[in-house]
């Protein structure tokens, strides 16, 4: 067969030269309409948008009006179809503040909207289905007609912060959300690649040394086999493929199928210092994801129960665990 389309394109890639500066700063039209018609005279809101030394887009400055306002940047792609992706994913980071990306097709008066929450201070993954966007009536001259986004001619796509909606007199009007990428993803119903990394990768950044019953666990791999295993994921994400990527634990020689399977993500350093699976357990792991829609774009850790084989029923079908499991992206 011929090469399989990627799962995700990426529309924005902010740390790309002349990226950042194809986005535009949107006047306060809310106020405006306000202002002529004699209702209201507000202060506009402050807005920034630049390239940091981190090469991420920054969308910066405050709302001043007490009880509602908005602050946008957009851009005008051009060329823009996304008739065969199913939504968005942004990798963010901001201040604790709810944000939302704005997308207008044919009809100027009309645009779909999307808000998400952000954790103050931490990176993330943002993923947004087409099917998550709401019509929202920008003037009079919009049909009340519920017409649906057209994908496959996208004219506008907008970052917006708005004071909330529940006790926005409490609201400084502060906002900061960077952004490293937009993406358009597929859905997808099965991984293009399964990849066997090492649950010492997820230790990566910890600090710590990985120890069995006190001392350095004889067949922990060495250093700069752990940051080639974490660099190969690295890359698998950003490859654009579907991808399972499963971290197993110490591997042993034991015959498979005899005790319960443990998928987790965050392990904590002592349950990884201490986790091992069987070569079998593994390999079934591996063939069963490669034919399960659940284990798209997942990462996690895979060991066996702690407990006696009696103790607990193996595991024969993984459905449930992948189940539990959050996407990457």
């Amino acid at each position: 067969g011929g090469r399989r389309e990627a799962t995700k394109v990426s529309l924005m890639k902010f740390g790309k030269a002349g990226m950042v500066q194809r986005w535009k700063i949107a006047e306060d039209e809310e106020g405006k309409r306000l202002a002529e018609a004699g209702l209201l005279q507000r202060k506009p809101p402050r807005v920034s948008f630049f390239l940091n030394e981190k090469n991420n887009a920054v969308f910066v400055g405050q709302v001043y009006d007490v009880y509602s306002g908005t602050a946008e940047v957009y851009c005008n792609p051009s060329r823009c179809n996304l008739s065969k992706f199913s939504g968005l994913t942004l990798r963010v980071i901001g201040n604790g503040k709810m944000y939302s990306v704005g997308l207008k097709s044919d009809d100027d008066n009309v645009e779909y909207i999307a808000s998400f929450p952000t954790t103050k201070g931490k990176w993330e993954t943002i993923r947004l289905p087409f099917s998550a966007f709401r019509r929202v009536r920008l003037n009079a001259e919009a049909s009340d007609e519920q017409t649906e986004l057209n994908r496959g001619s996208i004219t506008r796509i907008a970052i917006k912060y708005s004071k909330p909606k529940m006790a926005p007199e409490r609201d400084d009007g502060e906002f900061y959300l960077a952004l490293s990428y937009i993406k358009a993803y597929r859905t997808q119903y099965e991984p293009d690649f399964v990849m066997i990394s090492t649950s010492q990768v997820s230790t990566v950044g910890l600090g710590s040394q990985i120890t069995f019953e006190g001392r350095p666990r004889p067949q922990s791999l060495p250093a700069g086999v752990v940051a080639f295993k974490a660099e190969a994921e690295k890359n698998l994400r950003n490859s654009g493929l579907s991808y399972c990527i499963i971290r197993p634990g110490e591997l042993t020689d034991q015959p498979g199928g005899t005790r319960a399977l443990v998928f987790e993500q965050d392990m904590q350093d002592d349950d990884i210092s201490q986790g091992r699976i069987s070569r079998a357990d593994l390999a079934d792991v591996c063939v069963k994801c490669l034919l399960d829609p659940r284990a798209v774009n997942v990462t996690f850790e895979l060991t066996e129960s702690t407990y006696a084989p009696t103790a607990r029923t193996p595991t024969k079908e993984i459905s449930p665990m992948l189940e539990t499991l959050k996407p990457n992206t």
